[in-house]
Parts: structure tokens; sequence; C-alpha cells
């Protein structure tokens, strides 16, 4: 039933919240060429300065309007920082052969004051196997062989020679 109290107050430091620091550590190719209804595995690692939340990726078909976010099964929640791995599914995205898409990994952070902060990765691409593309690279590259060969066989005709007599 004693009522103390201090001589001096005490100073209040308040520290804002960040968002999340979020990097995308595989795949390192980008554009990542895949089929339309692979499952890629990302590797992330995540930190924040209070606690992590969920984890997802976000994506954008080039060219088009279509985008979205889908959930990555890493167990950030909870957690100041966490390395993991988790898949992204892409035969939910009804994908054409030849389409691009860019994509990030984005984490949220636990914020319940003043709402979630997200951080994103850096953007990387996937392009979509296309047998025509591939044909035409190999055609266009058949051509550009031909082009040389013929190049080459120009200069050595070109170039006098000595004729073999016959005997």
């Amino acid at each position: 039933g004693q009522k103390l109290e201090e001589r001096r107050g005490r100073p209040i430091e308040l520290e804002l919240d960040a968002p999340p620091e979020v990097s995308l550590l595989e795949p390192k190719d980008s554009p990542l060429e895949v089929n339309e209804q692979d499952r890629i595995t990302l590797e992330i690692d995540a930190k924040d300065d209070f606690a992590l939340g969920e984890a997802r990726v976000a994506w954008r078909v080039l060219g088009t309007t279509r985008e979205g976010r889908a959930p990555l099964d890493v167990a950030t929640r909870g957690e100041r920082r966490r390395r993991d791995r988790g898949t992204f599914d892409l035969s939910g995205l009804a994908l054409r052969p030849g389409d691009r898409v860019a994509y990030s990994v984005e984490v949220v952070d636990n914020d319940t004051v003043n709402g979630p902060k997200v951080g994103a990765s850096e953007t990387k691409e996937l392009r979509i196997y296309s047998k025509e593309t591939h044909h035409r690279e190999v055609l266009a590259q058949a051509e550009k062989a031909l082009d040389e060969l013929v190049h080459v066989l120009g200069d050595n005709l070109e170039s006098s020679f000595a004729a073999l007599e016959d005997t």
C-alpha cells in the first residue's frame, strides 16, 4: 500500500518497425526456362527487426494483366530470421508455352499496431518452354553456321592452289 515515485523520469526511445528484408537465393538463373506444370524450388533468406509473418510469391505474366500471389510453404511465422526452401507450383497459373513470368518473394511482418509491412526480394523471370521458339532458335543457329561456312569456302576458292598432275 505504499506509493513510490521516481525522482527523475526515464527517456522513452521509439523504434520504428521496418519492413522485412528478403533475399531470393535460389534459383540464381533469370530467366529460368521451365514447363508450365513445374514446381520451382525457391530458397529464401528473410529477417525482420521484430518477427516475420507469412511468405508468398508475387507473380505477373508479362505482357498481360494476369497476376497474383501464391503462398510459399516456408516456416517464417514468428521468427526474426529464417532461411528456408519452399515450392512455387506453376500448375494452377494456366500458363502457356512462350509466356514470361516475373516473380518475387514477399514476406510480411507481424505488426498488429500499424498493419503488417511487406518486404520483397528482387524480381526474377521464368520463361515457359516453347517447342516453336526452340525450333526457330535452332534454325537461326544453323543458318548462321551455314553463312560462316560459305564465307570460309569463298575465301578458299579465291586463293590460288597447286593442281596435281596425273602421272
